[in-house]
């Protein structure tokens, strides 16, 4: 719970509580990826949420047809 106090994402949202950070915290998972791994494609549902620890990442966005 403590590293997630340090995200902006989170702590820019002042209204979450201890037990809400815990609740998030509760359900992360370490995912290690190698560099060209797909870690999602446009159209997959947005059932998960990541937050990037080291590295980056790369956004493609397909034209519309």
């Amino acid at each position: 719970m403590p590293l997630l106090k340090e995200f902006s994402f989170f702590k820019d949202r002042h209204m979450m509580s201890k037990r809400d950070l815990s609740e998030i915290s509760n359900h992360l998972k370490y995912e290690f990826l190698e560099a060209g791994d797909t870690i999602f494609k446009q159209g997959d549902p947005g059932d998960q949420f990541y937050i990037i620890m080291k590295g980056q990442v790369q956004v493609s966005i397909a034209e519309k047809k």
